[in-house]
Formats: structure tokens, sequence, C-alpha cells
């Protein structure tokens, strides 16, 4: 299966490429990807700590290749849509599932307070969005497959405005941390032919957004 992920590195004010090491804390930020979730170890009611094989898990691995010191911050709660990153009540926090760094409020708000607490001491920061409210929008359409083709145009406007607003946020926060956001794909490839370039629109969308 073919998969495509699209990567937007966000940086402020810079004209020309330039090596921006990790400092002494990386965020994660987002759902269940951020988190590492796998479903066998929910059923299992394993521990936070036993979701350990997720990117979080690997891309630190090599950062502390650079930054031998380097801490790293988990508030990916899993069931995160950008409504909910943005005004609280994930259903990860919800349903009580253990997250590897607690916060209250929204996930948006814990992130700003702990970037205004390490001002200066964040980057990277990582942000993964957009698998639970494409669930929530094909969930509106109920298998209508006429309607998700007809009414996605108009939801990836919507979600890459939201996004957008999250990621300004997180920048005014941190004008000087590198900000990683993580494209959509199509898992379901050979399944729905016309799906995969409404993916691809919603890629462009929010790398248009975040420019």
């Amino acid at each position: 299966m073919r998969v495509g992920i699209v990567i937007l590195l966000m940086a402020t004010a810079i004209s020309a490429e330039k090596f921006n090491p990790p400092k002494s804390f990386y965020l994660a930020l987002g759902d269940s990807i951020a988190y590492g979730y796998q479903a066998s170890k929910a059923r299992a009611r394993l521990p936070a700590s036993a979701f350990n094989s997720g990117y979080v898990d690997v891309f630190p691995a090599r950062l502390r290749q650079i930054q031998p010191s380097l801490s790293v911050v988990n508030y990916g709660c899993p069931g995160e849509t950008t409504r909910t990153f943005m005004n609280g009540g994930c259903i990860g926090v919800t349903a009580g599932l253990e997250l590897h760094d607690r916060f209250s409020g929204s996930q948006l708000e814990a992130a700003v307070a702990f970037l205004r607490a390490h001002r200066g001491a964040v980057s990277p920061i990582t942000l993964t969005l957009w698998g639970n409210d494409v669930s929530e929008f094909i969930a509106v359409c109920n298998g209508d497959l006429a309607c998700v083709q007809n009414t996605a145009p108009t939801f990836i406007v919507d979600f890459s405005q939201r996004l957008a607003a999250i990621v300004s946020q997180l920048r005014d926060a941190s004008s000087d941390a590198e900000i990683i956001v993580t494209g959509s794909w199509d898992s379901n490839l050979d399944v729905l032919p016309f799906a995969d370039p409404l993916f691809q629109l919603l890629n462009s969308s929010m790398s248009a957004r975040l420019q």
C-alpha cells in the first residue's frame, strides 16, 4: 500500500535554510498518532508508558544524537480533533485513558502554557491533527459517498482554517521553535478511487494555510 505523508516545516522570518538544532524540550501534540496508540495495548489496559513505539519515540532518539539531554513532553490524546484541541473534551481524556503527560483544559491551552513557561527552550514541536476530523466529517454523510465527494471541499477549507489558527497560537507562544505539522494520507487507497485526490487536496490546503 502506498502511503503519502506530507511534512510541513514551519518557521518564522526565515529567508534561507539554516541549521536549527533541537533545544531542551521536544513538545509533541495531537491525536492518537502522536500518542502512539495501539488498540491491542489499549484492550490490555496497559499504561501510557507501554505505548512507546510511535514516531514521538523514534524521532527524539535521533534528535538526541544532536542534543543528548533532550526531554520529551507528549500531550497527544487519542480521539483529539482540531475542535477539541482548541476547546477541550478530547475523547481520550473523558474516557479516562492515561496520557503520557497529563494536562487540564484543552491541549492547546496546555501547549501554550508550557511554551510560555519554557520560553526559548522548546524545539521542535510536532503536531498531528486530521484523522478524527476526517472521521467526523464522513460520519455526517452517513455512508453516502456522493455526500463525501460533494461536501469534502468545504470541510477541507474549514479544517485548514482551524489548523492554521492552532499553529498561529503556537507560533505566537514560541516564535523561535521549529513547528512540524504532519500531513494526511489515504489508508484505503485501493478501496475508494475518488478519495486519494481528496487527501491530496487536504494536504495542499493545509500547506497553503500554514505558509
